[in-house]
């Protein structure tokens, strides 16, 4: 259900208008995590993400920006999945 702005008395009483998204512009946004969110995620240390990314093993990440590695939690999960897959 969406949430819309307040009346036009509500207004006058000095409260201030909230503008809020749908909850469906929020779900289209990709979901990211960074390299200390992923690490503690995984299990691993940041510096083991970063060897990782080094020698081009373990789970896709992205960079974004110039120095922002970020990872999606899909990804993670299927690195998970195909690591314990491989034991």
């Amino acid at each position: 259900m969406l949430e819309t702005a307040p009346v036009e008395s509500e207004r006058k009483s000095g409260a201030k208008a909230i503008k809020q998204k749908p909850a469906s512009a929020e779900r289209q946004r990709p979901v990211v995590l960074s390299a200390r969110e992923a690490a503690q995620y995984l299990g691993v240390s940041v510096s083991t993400l970063k060897n990782w990314r080094a020698k081009k093993v373990g789970p896709h990440w992205v960079m974004r920006g110039a120095r922002l590695v970020a990872y999606k939690p899909a990804d993670l999960d299927r690195f998970l999945d195909e690591s314990s897959a491989k034991r």
